[in-house]
């Protein structure tokens, strides 16, 4: 059965996702590296632009522009407090290797 013939389904967005630590560095602490483990997900850009206005820091609900050669993401609120990343800051993702045991 495809998901756009079942009754009860109204939407539905394909994504990737994969685990994650994400690393950043806190300025607060001496520049010391605060990790926690995440879910990354990939999405379109339709659904990115959703992600921002719904769950953007203090209100940034616009994109930032990511230099070449980096690759942008975007923090939840709660996860970018507590880690203690500011907009436009670099960080570090370090895929966890148990993954593809896993799957």
């Amino acid at each position: 059965m495809q998901l756009t013939s079942h009754p009860e389904i109204t939407h539905f967005t394909p994504f990737l996702e994969q685990r994650f630590v994400l690393r950043c560095r806190n300025s607060a602490q001496q520049g010391r590296w605060s990790s926690k483990a995440v879910l990354v997900k990939a999405m379109p850009l339709a659904e990115r632009q959703n992600f921002i206005k719904r769950y953007s820091v203090r209100g940034e609900e616009k994109e930032c522009r990511v230099p070449e050669g980096m690759v942008g993401i975007y923090l939840g609120r709660s996860l970018a407090e507590e880690l203690n990343c500011k907009v436009g800051q670099k960080v570090m993702l370090i895929r966890d290797s148990n993954q593809a045991s896993q799957r």
